[in-house]
């Protein structure tokens, strides 16, 4: 047995007793941030300032939440029609801190082919531009159809793994970071796994080193939650879902429980911020709402506990919920 796989035993039991102690309803609090935001597709706290960073993704910039102001930090990004995925105009989409100063960037809005993960090194109250990343790549896949519309980001260790597709195929990346720098850039897990899984958007790493996507539902299933190994990138296990659009993925940094944002284009009421807990006796996985949303699309926890959800709906803007990440009681 692997260690990665004894992970995934040890993870699937924590799982397991967590469905006899959950409530069915936390109690939390949801207050705006700030309003004005076009199209807001990723979200990211800084981790000495916990300061919020956004993807203000139709403005084509990255921009920083000061006492409920906008100030831009990177500028100048392509934006262009959305993919029928996604909506509106996008520039820039996920977005992942490396470090405290080194912000990852990935990029929706650039033709097929030109998308990229790009790094960039942030220096005090400067604004930057597009053409200032310090490094960056697309994916190292020349003989296969671009990638492009680098959805989700997530950071473990040495490599950033992505959220991204290839003509109508939904992939997953691993970004290798080598001294600061992106190196090698490639497809993560086996393709013929992945495929049939609709374009994985949300995605996450578990506290025990995994890889966790979530996809889009079908007319015919709900979305999956996948679980892969980092190293090999094989698909270890796979839930179903009642949800139809998991498009983001965040661990509680105190309680280690699992949130989803669901985007139900067809259900809106749906739409919203849930927790997901595992049935111990099959793979089907139950989704709890905490928050219906409209048209959510990015979240990331501060160390404090409160998460940060990006939401489009008729006025972009960036959102707090207060509460949520408690402790697991033993």
């Amino acid at each position: 047995m692997t260690q990665h796989t004894h992970c995934l035993i040890s993870f699937a039991l924590a799982i397991a007793m967590m469905c006899q102690t959950l409530t069915a309803q936390e109690s939390v609090t949801m207050t705006t941030v700030v309003e004005g935001l076009n199209n807001p597709h990723g979200v990211a706290i800084q981790p000495n300032s916990m300061t919020p960073f956004v993807s203000d993704s139709g403005n084509g910039r990255i921009v920083k939440i000061v006492d409920g102001n906008i100030e831009p930090v990177i500028t100048g990004f392509a934006v262009s029609p959305a993919s029928p995925d996604i909506n509106g105009d996008v520039g820039p989409l996920g977005i992942v801190f490396v470090d405290d100063t080194k912000l990852a960037i990935g990029t929706g809005g650039w033709e097929a082919g030109s998308d990229r993960v790009s790094l960039f090194e942030l220096s005090g109250d400067d604004v930057q531009t597009a053409d200032d990343e310090t490094s960056g790549r697309a994916v190292d896949n020349a003989s296969a159809e671009p990638e492009q519309d680098f959805y989700g980001l997530a950071i473990d260790q040495d490599f950033l793994f992505a959220t991204c597709r290839s003509g109508e195929q939904g992939l997953v990346a691993r970004l290798q970071i080598q001294k600061g720098e992106a190196a090698r850039f490639e497809r993560l897990g086996d393709e013929s796994e992945l495929k049939g899984m609709n374009l994985p958007t949300g995605i996450t790493t578990s506290p025990d080193g995994f890889v966790v996507s979530g996809t889009r539902g079908t007319d015919q299933n709900g979305a999956l939650l996948v679980f892969l190994d980092p190293e090999s990138g094989d698909v270890r296990t796979k839930f179903d879902t009642t949800l139809m659009g998991i498009v983001a993925l965040a661990y509680g940094k105190r309680s280690g429980r699992l949130y989803a944002l669901n985007h139900d284009i067809d259900n809106p009421e749906a739409s919203g911020l849930y927790k997901l807990v595992a049935r111990r006796r099959n793979t089907q996985c139950e989704a709890r709402l905490i928050q219906q949303m409209d048209r959510p699309t990015a979240m990331a926890f501060a160390s404090d506990g409160n998460l940060y959800v990006t939401v489009t709906g008729d006025n972009g803007k960036l959102v707090r919920i207060n509460g949520l990440d408690e402790p697991a009681e033993d």
